[in-house]
């Protein structure tokens, strides 16, 4: 699928069509993933007046915003902030389905974004936007009709995938540990927990989620392979057991480790079976914090572009 892709073209391309096309400032609306860490090192390449947002929503990880930063300035980029978490916990209040929670994120991500880009005069905001307009989710980013947009969108990784960004990127001199971040859902930890938001379910999944990447920091050769990891935050609260008490309640936690495979018959993402050991350390360093019933392993996969269509789920669980 990306033996014909040629990154430099495509560097060439869409820088020519930039410094060609576009006539006034550019927003560039980053978040410190791989697809817009790109869209930031292409218009830097080009002669245009821009400047890089990241909002912090308040459903970012643990100390996320500082390595966003850290991690542009090491590409010699600088970026605004605006910290705009209680706007977002006042208008995903009181809803629990995961569409009722992405409509609601997207509108206030798109009001805090139109504010910035009217007062810096911009006329266009560059996304890293890598689905397809025929995609059946309502992703947080997908704009608003053009008739009632005030700027217009600019989407040069539309279509691609992962392979050909993370190729772009390395020609672009991209840092290899901000090309091998994975993906991270742009609604963030709101989509990893179910039902309505609470600062409580907030506390627990993004303490959970931060021991789950400083495990697999610590255990590089076991997840090497892996696509995606991550924990989710189920509803259900059932009784556990621990050495200070019995009788509590408390979260059933949900791990995705997913490998990603490529061949003949399409991509899979397929779920990865730790060793007896390593599973048990996970689980003894997930249940010592915040309460947690249960660590359950996920073991459904899910079928790409040209593979089958079932049995599979989504990766993510939103």
């Amino acid at each position: 699928m990306t033996s014909s892709f040629d990154s430099n073209n495509f560097i060439d391309k869409w820088c020519r069509q930039l410094n060609t096309k576009i006539d006034g400032r550019v927003i560039v609306a980053v978040s410190g993933g791989i697809d817009s860490t790109v869209c930031a090192l292409l218009i830097k390449k080009t002669k245009i007046l821009h400047n890089l947002l990241l909002i912090d929503t308040g459903f970012l990880r643990k100390g996320e915003v500082e390595k966003v930063q850290d991690n542009f300035k090491r590409v010699k980029c600088s970026i605004d902030v605006i910290d705009a978490g209680d706007t977002f916990y006042d208008n995903v209040q009181g809803r629990s389905e995961f569409s009722e929670k992405r409509e609601a994120f997207r509108k206030t991500y798109f009001s805090i974004l139109t504010e910035y880009i009217k007062g810096k005069k911009a006329k266009y905001l560059l996304q890293g936007t890598q689905f397809h307009l025929s995609n059946a989710k309502m992703y947080h980013n997908n704009p608003y009709p053009k008739k009632t947009r005030q700027f217009k969108m600019l989407e040069p990784l539309a279509g691609l995938t992962k392979v050909q960004i993370r190729a772009i990127a390395r020609k672009l001199g991209i840092p290899s540990e901000i090309i091998k971040r994975q993906p991270f859902p742009g609604p963030g930890l709101l989509l990893r927990f179910s039902g309505a938001y609470s600062h409580h379910k907030l506390s627990v999944i993004r303490d959970i989620t931060y021991l789950t990447e400083q495990f697999i920091e610590h255990h590089p050769y076991v997840f090497r392979d892996c696509y995606q990891v991550f924990p989710f935050l189920a509803g259900l609260e059932i009784p556990f057991v621990n050495l200070l008490s019995a009788g509590d309640h408390g979260p059933i936690v949900l791990m995705r480790i997913i490998k990603y495979k490529a061949g003949r018959k399409g991509i899979m993402y397929m779920p990865k079976i730790l060793s007896e050991t390593i599973q048990r350390k996970l689980v003894d360093e997930l249940m010592q914090t915040n309460s947690i019933a249960r660590v359950c392993f996920d073991a459904t996969p899910k079928y790409g572009q040209g593979g089958k269509s079932s049995p599979g789920g989504t990766i993510e669980y939103a």
